[in-house]
């Protein structure tokens, strides 16, 4: 019986793990481990930076198509501001407190309203964000507020050009004729030239057509 009893524990210590077995085995899971968690970070990092990448460029190309939008739309009428002055069909930033201001046709009417299609839109930069600003009416009151909505942000400059019925291009709209008096022979530019510089993207320009422009 002795015998018996000292053959099984023999036998129980050849099929277990010594100390320092356990001691490795836990060693290399732990070294494993961190070469999978390291891997695994590498790759949701660079899926976000991937995602990031694509919403912002998918932002970039939704903004640059309301724009061109607005632009190609541009309308030849004038407007009176909150004061009774009147406004050109569009006003580049030397002459108003955005970027650019204009008419457009386009104006979205879901409930078929009786009234205009024509809508007075701008684009202000703020805190290196891009705004698109719109009225509701033309013609404002003293106490018209107009709607804006964010349209691109973390822009690091931008900068609008316009090109006159000779393709001539100028910094200001309307074109001037002297020291102070605006041209008023042209109401719109033929095409108006957009350049900006994005934080991740880099420097892009985009020329637009205005339908309504004189042809030369």
């Amino acid at each position: 019986m002795p015998e018996t009893m000292h053959r099984v524990n023999r036998n129980a210590r050849q099929w277990g793990f010594t100390l320092l077995e356990l001691l490795i085995a836990i060693t290399v899971f732990s070294i494993l481990s961190t070469i999978a968690y390291t891997g695994l970070k590498a790759v949701l990092d660079t899926e976000a930076q991937t995602r990031g990448h694509i919403e912002r460029l998918a932002q970039l190309q939704v903004g640059l198509s309301l724009i061109q939008r607005d632009i190609e739309q541009a309308a030849v009428r004038e407007i009176r501001d909150e004061f009774g002055d009147t406004q050109p069909a569009l006003l580049s930033g030397s002459f108003s407190g955005m970027l650019v201001e204009f008419t457009r046709h386009g104006r979205p009417n879901p409930m078929d309203l009786q009234r205009s299609n024509l809508q007075r839109v701008g684009y202000l930069m703020e805190d290196e964000s891009l705004y698109r600003v719109s009225w509701t009416s033309l013609d404002r009151a003293q106490d018209s507020q107009p709607r804006r909505s964010l349209l691109l942000d973390k822009i690091k400059s931008i900068e609008i050009s316009y090109y006159d019925d000779q393709m001539k291009r100028t910094p200001e709209w309307p074109r001037r004729s002297g020291p102070t008096d605006a041209d008023p022979a042209y109401p719109l530019p033929r095409a108006m030239e957009l350049n900006l510089e994005t934080e991740k993207l880099g420097r892009i320009r985009r020329l637009f057509r205005v339908a309504e422009a004189p042809a030369a």
